[in-house]
């Protein structure tokens, strides 16, 4: 099922996953500089890519199913969807990694990091994907009975839930230091729930979203998200500096992130929500039609290029580092889409769907 919005929301938010991986690179330098503040407040920026894959997911599944849906079916169609690739693209990275490192990991290691994401950086996301389609079906029921009747209250108890939850594992005193609980937590649905749950609702009600955000002025959302980017951005180099004389200002600056960090996103997605909705743009199009093929595999490309350019001399001190990696990384993603079409059952590694026009298959909008 192709919902236009949504292919072009998984394209930027794709975008936003390959500068966060490229960006990485400058919290290697050890220095407070101007590349570092602007490359940290891109960082922070960027990170609407996870939020944005998570609402595009609530939009169309919630546009497809009802909950009268064979639940079987359901897991049967996505799980093999997501779960083969997953699988491939582990070993892959679990075998380059050993040969990399001269190092052959053990059974319980190889197992640990099928079951958890911890084969590459970047697959944590498939271990939060594959939770949110186990409890998709369930979600749809309490949508339709309840949450439907609750409007904005549902939003405000999931961010509340979010929250919590963040604040609860991630804050600056966490309830809980056990090493193989954190090594999960980060991954777990509870810290995306909110996320979730704005994207059924525009799924259900996406003729109303759409009247909404052609209305809505773009000018003080934008604003909000400049300010807030900003004040996350000023917060994170206080509290990663471990400046002493500002411990305790920063960490309430620290709690304070959690409460805006949702809001910063939910803006972010307004407004690439109306992009979405009037461009014609066949290459963020293009990117979120192999979302899940380039998400997979653009680590890969990112290593070879940053190794390529190292031998010039080019490294993460230098200011066109950045928009070379990111820019070749496209390239190369873009080239690789070509091959990977040519591919017979191409869908085992991360290929799409065909596409269908957008049809709501439960009725009308509720």
């Amino acid at each position: 099922m192709w919902i236009k919005e949504a292919q072009h929301l998984r394209g930027l938010a794709i975008l936003g996953v390959i500068a966060i991986h490229t960006l990485a690179y400058y919290t290697s330098i050890n220095q407070v500089n101007g590349l570092v503040v602007t490359a940290a407040t891109l960082d922070i920026f960027a990170h609407f890519a996870v939020p944005l894959f998570v609402i595009a997911s609530g939009i169309v599944l919630s546009a497809k199913y009802s909950s009268s849906f064979s639940k079987v079916a359901f897991y049967r169609k996505r799980l093999v969807s997501i779960i083969p690739p997953y699988l491939i693209f582990s070993t892959l990275y679990i075998v380059l990694g050993a040969w990399r490192h001269n190092d052959s990991p053990s059974l319980g290691v190889v197992l640990y990091d099928y079951f958890s994401g911890h084969s590459f950086y970047h697959l944590w996301f498939i271990i939060l994907i594959i939770q949110l389609y186990l409890l998709f079906p369930y979600l749809i029921h309490a949508y339709e009975r309840y949450f439907y009747k609750m409007k904005l209250r549902i939003l405000l108890i999931a961010i509340a839930l979010q929250i919590s939850y963040q604040v609860a594992l991630f804050g600056p005193t966490p309830i809980v230091n056990n090493s193989l609980v954190a090594a999960f937590s980060d991954r777990f649905f509870l810290g995306y729930i909110a996320y979730f749950i704005v994207g059924i609702y525009v799924g259900r009600n996406l003729d109303f979203v759409r009247k909404f955000v052609r209305s809505m002025p773009i000018l003080p959302i934008a604003t909000t998200v400049l300010t807030i980017t900003g004040v996350i951005s000023i917060t994170t180099i206080i509290w990663e500096g471990g400046v002493q004389q500002f411990e305790i200002f920063s960490s309430l600056l620290l709690y304070l992130v959690f409460f805006l960090t949702p809001l910063l996103y939910f803006c972010v997605f307004l407004i690439f929500f109306r992009w979405a909705n009037s461009t014609q743009s066949k290459f963020t199009r293009t990117f979120g039609k192999y979302s899940l093929w380039i998400y997979l595999i653009h680590p890969l490309f990112i290593i070879i290029i940053v190794e390529s350019i190292g031998v010039l001399g080019l490294t993460y001190e230098s200011w066109i580092f950045y928009p070379i990696v990111f820019v070749v990384t496209c390239i190369l993603l873009l080239m690789s889409v070509v091959v990977l079409d040519r591919i017979p059952f191409n869908k085992i590694i991360g290929g799409p769907s065909k596409e269908r026009p957008f049809q709501q298959e439960y009725g009308k909008s509720r």
